[in-house]
């Protein structure tokens, strides 16, 4: 077990102890990446043989966009991107239209979820006991399975809504990652002046002591693949690229300094 104290009120949510096995936990957004945004091509090959989705255009456009996705946020934005394919009034498509070829991946992917235990286990620590809230409803739906009988676009968009306030949730509880940085031993007696983490999709440095042993700091690289933003309505969406360098530096290795230290960039560029 690693144990930290309380540096103020509003760290009072934190654990005092973090269990091992915690450290090596996958976050949520983790799970649905694998389970299922990079699901979603083999799942619509699945149902739709491969000489149909090359004899059709508005298939083959909409196998593409699945293909074509990677770095989506928010994450829940997925289906609104899918949606909005810019060709699609070329192609005769409405949006009723494209999501009549996807609900049958769909129907597919929520039988496999609502029976996947680690969903089920994230579902349940987000939860908040004894009072109503998003995770309850999503809950609902996937013990309901009301898929398999009727399940409109609308409907749909009313579940995308429930895991935007899940994930809403989880941010919540996990939000400030550099709080949990400045919690540990090594940070707090001293002996290490930097905490480096990645994979959060938001690079940052944030200071978490200045005293007479130093200063430390929380250094977050993000991620380098393709970024996807969308608009605050969700109706457009963007590429971008992202690129965040960092350099640690012993004592001495750099001129006048006498104590570690580091470089950091970080870049964002549109792609043409």
């Amino acid at each position: 077990m690693r144990e930290g104290s309380n540096t103020g009120d509003s760290d009072k949510d934190l654990p005092t102890q973090v269990p091992e096995n915690e450290y090596d936990d996958s976050a949520f957004g983790d799970f649905i990446t694998v389970e299922v945004a990079s699901r979603l091509p083999s799942l619509f090959r699945g149902e739709y043989p491969d000489h149909d989705i090359l004899g059709s255009e508005a298939l083959s456009t909409l196998y593409l966009r699945l293909l074509r996705f990677d770095d989506l946020r928010p994450q829940s934005a997925l289906l609104d991107f899918l949606l909005s394919i810019r060709r699609a009034p070329e192609l005769g498509l409405s949006q009723e239209d494209i999501w009549e070829k996807l609900a049958p991946i769909a129907k597919n992917l929520l039988n496999d979820l609502s029976k996947h235990e680690v969903l089920r286990d994230w579902l349940d620590r987000l939860e908040r006991r004894w009072r109503p809230d998003p995770i309850d409803a999503l809950q609902l739906f996937l013990r309901s399975r009301v898929w398999e009988r009727w399940m409109p676009l609308g409907s749909l968009k009313t579940i995308q809504k429930f895991i935007d306030d899940a994930a809403i949730a989880e941010r919540n509880k996990t939000s400030g990652p550099e709080r949990f940085a400045a919690r540990e031993e090594v940070v707090r007696m001293g002996s290490s002046r930097f905490v480096v983490a990645g994979h959060t999709h938001k690079p940052k440095v944030e200071l978490l002591a200045p005293d007479a042993e130093g200063e430390r700091y929380y250094v977050n690289t993000g991620t380098w693949r393709n970024r996807i933003f969308s608009t605050q309505e969700r109706t457009g969406f963007g590429r971008l690229k992202g690129r965040t360098y960092v350099i640690f530096y012993g004592p001495g290795e750099r001129e006048g300094a006498l104590q570690e230290s580091f470089d950091y960039w970080e870049g964002t560029y549109r792609m043409g």
